[in-house]
């Protein structure tokens, strides 16, 4: 019984030994088929249209297919065409060690960024660690969290650790 389940879970469409397929990978492939020359249909969409197109979806995807291979045509893929060469991809680390970008170097920055301050730089620590031992402690003793509490509040916003509240 476990044979026959495991048999009936691949398919051999083309024969052979070793070309079995999962069957719900053969499905998925023949219901793109079946999509495909639908939308090809365009504007003549019609039920008995459809249902003579979904019939012989496989069979006129196999003939492209053919055609596609016999005309030389590579299928398109959604990944790289090319394969990057070890002896290319060797020169780049290359390069990028000599080059150590993550490395601060004197007269090397970007312009856009030279008045940049970090937003660490604006946190008051004290407040902020008064702020999370606050934190702490109200969830410790089963109590609102500041905020929750502070929803019917008279509308004053206070700043959160230093900063000015812009959420």
């Amino acid at each position: 019984m476990r044979l026959r389940i495991l048999d009936g879970c691949f398919v051999n469409a083309k024969g052979g030994r070793g070309n079995n397929v999962e069957s719900d990978l053969r499905m998925e492939h023949s219901i793109r088929n079946r999509k495909d020359l639908i939308r090809g249909l365009g504007a003549n969409k019609s039920g008995q249209a459809i249902e003579n197109v979904c019939g012989a979806a496989d069979c006129i995807a196999s003939i492209v297919h053919k055609f596609d291979v016999g005309v030389g045509l590579k299928e398109v893929s959604g990944r790289h065409t090319k394969v990057i060469k070890d002896d290319d991809m060797l020169k780049i680390r290359r390069k990028v060690h000599a080059i150590k970008p993550f490395q601060p170097t004197r007269g090397r920055s970007m312009h856009a960024y030279l008045n940049f301050a970090h937003p660490y730089d604006r946190v008051n620590v004290d407040d902020l660690e008064k702020m999370m031992n606050l934190t702490v402690t109200r969830l410790a003793r089963n109590l609102p969290v500041e905020g929750e509490e502070d929803a019917e509040s008279d509308g004053e916003e206070e700043e959160l650790f230093g900063l000015p509240d812009i959420l």
